[in-house]
Formats: C-alpha cells, structure tokens, sequence
C-alpha cells in the first residue's frame, strides 16, 4: 500500500512538471507568434517604403530626363543666338556711323 502511494505521489510529481513543462512550451509558442507577427508588420511596413522609393526614384530619373532634354533644347537656342548677337551688334553699329 505504502509503495502503491509513493508511485500515486511520483506520477502526480511527475503530471504536475508536465504540466509546467506544457505550460511554458505554450508560453514560448505564443511569444514566438507574437514575435512571427511583429516581423510580418515589419516586412510589410518595408515592402511600402521599398514600393515608394522605386516611385520617388522613377520621378526622379523623369525629371532628370526632362531637365537634360530642356538642356538640350537651351544649347541649340544659345547657339543660334550667338550669329544673331553678332548681326545685332554690327546693326548697332551701323546706326553709329
């Protein structure tokens, strides 16, 4: 009877740490969830910025476009005004002499 108790006693002993041990993997399971989560907002939060830098960067690259075709169009301009300074300037001339 006596060994009967000390086996009832152990096996309690032994579904009572059992218990905790489940307890604590339940424990870890869920801290590990809420970690899981954390880095699905992270990732997700990433993803946006990442999206809006390629965006800002395509902006960027058309305006550079744009700017170098205005430079472009400016050259041409500056160099058709340089003949038209100088008949302009030997016009004003004449009117001196």
């Amino acid at each position: 009877m006596n060994d009967s108790l000390q086996g009832v006693g152990r096996c309690v002993e032994d579904s009572q740490r059992a218990s905790q041990s489940l307890r604590a993997v339940g424990e870890g399971i869920g801290h590990i969830t809420r970690l899981n989560g954390l880095i699905a907002t992270t990732t997700e939060q990433q993803s946006a910025v990442s999206r809006e830098m390629a965006d800002q960067l395509r902006s960027v690259q058309t305006i550079a476009e744009h700017t170098a075709a205005n430079i472009g169009v400016l050259a041409t301009s500056s160099q058709s005004l340089s003949p038209l300074a100088i008949r302009l300037e030997a016009l004003g001339q004449s009117f001196h002499a």
